[in-house]
């Protein structure tokens, strides 16, 4: 094999295979092909990239590895039961529909396309990453499905971050984006329905806890070798004065010799405006334990959130707006919001703990459990 790793058919777990992704039908050559498109070489992550020619070298090597792979499962016998099979769960992949073929290289021509496409490895199969213990990016089984239809009231950033998301798809002028306001107002997710909105035009996201930001200057060169656009995701982000892990972030976002890569964007929610905790001490030089020069001190707290240069605030909706967010989740799931419905959701509010998307949506699947 020349560019693809050679693919073991006797040491295969069809079963396995077949029930974990709910594949069907002749699981063997789907296995086949499953393996070509997680395999990450020179020739699928050129494809990603848009860089392939059917008249080069390259292409006419893996095509010869693809005919290799055909002929090994041409000659490869197994239980019949494989090639009929019938999983417990129903697919809910579409990587095999546009995947069929006559030859080694319509075969190797159709996965060109789709590698441009979908890409290749793990990044064709899932929309959500995240970064491990040990810093590796692993993907997100099951990812948030949520849209942006179910989400109400906040109309105007919403699409303000959809038109700085396709900006940054295009790869024209975008700015990386800090949401902030008040706990469960759908700041997260509005990143994320804007990720199942776009994933098969190449976005994907990274979630980044951070405690993990100490791994971001050595994971910006993987993701720039990509061909897709990624928003690094932060969550909830906020610092207490004494936390210096911070710095990484603002190093990676602007101020570092190594510029941010172009396919980067990075996208954070917060509960606080000014990222990092001030204190008194921070304000003026009455204390005697602070620093001397307590501007330069108050400047590096406030330059973490300068980095971003799109702000958008997602304010506690007032009660007129809570019932319209009452009444759009109560509309989705077939139930009407009579006025003694919204009386109920307003009571439940105030033992919540506040008028939010979130609180409207717990109310209402409260109903439905018969709450």
């Amino acid at each position: 094999m020349y560019v693809y790793k050679s693919i073991d058919l006797e040491k295969a777990d069809f079963a396995a295979f077949a029930e974990k992704y709910g594949f069907g039908g002749n699981v063997v050559l789907k296995y086949v092909i499953f393996s070509l498109i997680r395999d990450e070489n020179i020739f699928s992550l050129s494809c990603e990239k848009g860089l392939m020619k059917k008249e080069s070298s390259l292409f006419k090597l893996a095509s010869r590895d693809i005919k290799e792979t055909l002929d090994e499962y041409e000659k490869f016998k197994t239980d019949s039961v494989f090639y009929e099979y019938e999983p417990l769960k129903p697919c809910e992949s579409d990587i095999f529909d546009k995947l069929s073929f006559s030859d080694a290289e319509e075969l190797t021509e159709k996965l060109s396309k789709f590698y441009e496409n979908r890409g290749c490895g793990e990044l064709a199969l899932y929309r959500g990453f995240k970064l491990d213990i040990k810093g590796n990016v692993v993907p997100v089984g099951h990812f948030d499905p949520i849209e942006l239809k179910s989400l109400f009231c906040y109309k105007y950033q919403i699409e303000t971050l959809k038109e700085n998301t396709l900006a940054f798809m295009k790869g024209k002028p975008s700015a990386n984006a800090l949401l902030t306001g008040a706990r469960g107002t759908g700041k997260s997710s509005s990143v994320k329905a804007l990720v199942n909105m776009y994933w098969k035009d190449g976005l994907r996201l990274i979630e980044v806890s951070k405690d993990r930001l100490h791994y971001m200057p050595e994971i910006m060169p993987k993701l720039s070798e990509r061909g897709f656009k990624f928003i690094v995701f932060i969550d909830d982000l906020s610092f207490e004065a004494e936390e210096t892990s911070y710095k990484y972030l603002k190093s990676v976002l602007e101020g570092s010799a190594e510029a941010k890569p172009s396919n980067v964007i990075f996208y954070a929610t917060s509960n606080r405006r000014h990222l990092i905790a001030e204190k008194w001490d921070d304000r003026g030089d009455m204390s005697q334990k602070g620093e001397i020069h307590t501007q330069d001190q108050l400047n590096e707290k406030v330059s973490l959130s300068d980095r971003f240069g799109l702000k958008l605030s997602f304010l506690r909706p007032t009660p007129k707006e809570y019932a319209e967010i009452v009444k759009g989740i109560a509309a989705e799931k077939g139930i009407e919001a009579t006025d003694e419905f919204l009386r109920e959701a307003n009571a439940y509010e105030l033992g919540f703990g506040g008028r939010s998307g979130r609180a409207a949506r717990h109310f209402v699947e409260s109903k439905l459990c018969g709450g």
